[in-house]
């Protein structure tokens, strides 16, 4: 009897933990061209996977406008109203149960494009998110290195800002 009690328990706690327990790439990133920082969490409408959004901009105000920029280049008409600051840029990703440190079946839309592509992350250290998007095989993409902020760091402009 208390054998299956001691079971049962585990069962609960595990399974009341699972999906909400912290993923090592949860936290506040910083583009690598520092355009935006996201911050990187479990989604809200699955827990089992991770999103990441834009809750800081270097630049939100839309310098035509002077107004916060909106999502204005999105192919859905009903879309581009929304502003960017705090949109949802990574959605869907899964964690890979043979590496802790990567997440994969990933899409990430990027706002200047108007694109959406499909991607996976890897944390390479602590500090360091390599985002890999790409269209069909992932032969077919780029990767950026993002870094690991703080709410006090200022984004500042670098070189791949215009790239």
């Amino acid at each position: 009897m208390r054998f299956i009690f001691i079971l049962t328990f585990l069962a609960i706690f595990n399974f009341s933990t699972g999906y909400s327990a912290e993923q090592p790439v949860f936290g506040l990133w910083k583009t690598q061209d520092q355009r935006a920082k996201i911050e990187i969490a479990s989604c809200a409408e699955d827990p089992s996977k991770v999103c990441g959004t834009i809750v800081e901009l270097r630049e939100p105000i839309d310098p035509d406008t002077g107004k916060p920029k909106k999502d204005k280049l999105n192919p859905d008409s009903s879309l581009k109203e929304r502003e960017i600051l705090g949109l949802v840029t990574l959605y869907d990703f899964k964690s890979d149960s043979d590496n802790p440190n990567h997440w994969t079946d990933g899409k990430i839309y990027n706002s200047r494009e108007g694109e959406t592509y499909s991607c996976k992350m890897t944390l390479v250290d602590t500090n360091t998110l390599e985002v890999h998007g790409y269209v069909g095989l992932p032969i077919f993409g780029k990767t950026q290195k993002w870094s690991r902020t703080t709410e006090d760091e200022k984004l500042i402009a670098t070189e791949d800002t215009e790239k």
